[in-house]
């Protein structure tokens, strides 16, 4: 997940809202990223027991608001795509319960019916109440924006400070059958190439020659849905992110974990896919790329 091209200004402007932040673990903030671990409910029935919650906190000044990082998928966890964001504020960057760092979560005893984004939520909101946060920015992107509304949705009814902004991006939508996301994906990459100052398609043939065009395809498909107009597919190509494309597709190509797979399945499949929003059958596809050819 990459940060939009305007949260540099946006993100500066609300540096003249509020007042320090009420920042418990000030201490620790000195730049480095720490990683933060709660005991959190198995499940929200009484009595249920607790398992240990991880997530990452950098924080570089109390002053800066801080932005809450949701990662999509569901289940894609915050390493896979960390967001590009500048020293105007304090980053948390989050892995959903049962995965990424929260893998433990199945270990030790927690089950599919579990997890949910009203859940996912509330682990959310222990984060801004354990650090007393009254400047903060949700940041979601792909299934993070499900989950960002979610979370903004529950907050507006607690007790809790509500955040100053919610940055939603790549929203997640009406799912696509294939022919509709071929459509989009190609007409996506045909506007990048014609406002483009590089020749992407040549780039593009060039990454042909070393990966098959599943591959490439997937990798279109992907960098695509970050960093709105400034794409990530374009600064991965002709940028100084060139070095990384191998990197992207090996974490595109690489078999996805059980609790990766447990958490989809828990939500993408059985939540999300009453709700039209994405399909099961993308689930069987255990290398998690997508199978989609890119545009001559």
């Amino acid at each position: 997940m990459k940060s939009l091209p305007f949260s540099i200004i946006f993100l500066s402007a609300l540096l003249c809202f509020g007042s320090v932040e009420s920042f418990a673990y000030s201490q620790d903030c000195n730049g480095r990223e720490y990683t933060w671990i709660m005991d959190r409910p198995l499940s929200n029935k009484v009595g249920a027991d607790s398992f240990r919650y991880s997530f990452k906190y950098k924080c570089i000044d109390p002053n800066y608001p801080t932005i809450i990082y949701l990662p999509g998928g569901p289940g894609a966890p915050s390493s896979d795509f960390p967001p590009e964001i500048t020293t105007v504020a304090n980053l948390i960057l989050t892995d959903a319960r049962g995965t990424g760092i929260n893998e433990n979560f199945w270990d030790q005893g927690g089950s599919p019916e579990d997890v949910s984004s009203e859940i996912l939520a509330e682990d959310i909101m222990a984060i801004v109440d354990q650090f007393h946060l009254k400047k903060y920015v949700l940041y979601g992107h792909s299934y993070g924006t499900v989950l960002a509304t979610v979370t903004a949705h529950k907050i507006e009814a607690s007790e809790l400070p509500r955040p100053l902004a919610i940055v939603l991006e790549g929203p997640t939508g009406r799912y696509l059958e294939d022919s509709e996301q071929l459509a989009a994906t190609n007409r996506a990459l045909k506007n990048l190439a014609d406002n483009s100052s590089s020749c992407i398609v040549c780039k593009l043939d060039e990454l042909k020659e070393k990966y098959s065009a599943r591959t490439v395809g997937g990798l279109i498909e992907a960098l695509l849905a970050y960093g709105g107009n400034l794409n990530l597919l374009e600064r991965a190509l002709t940028g100084n992110l060139a070095d990384q494309i191998p990197n992207y597709i090996s974490q595109m190509a690489k078999p996805k974990s059980t609790g990766c797979l447990k958490l989809y399945n828990s939500i993408a499949c059985d939540e999300l896919t009453t709700l039209g929003m994405t399909s099961a059958v993308y689930s069987k596809n255990d290398q998690g790329v997508p199978e989609i050819n890119y545009l001559p």
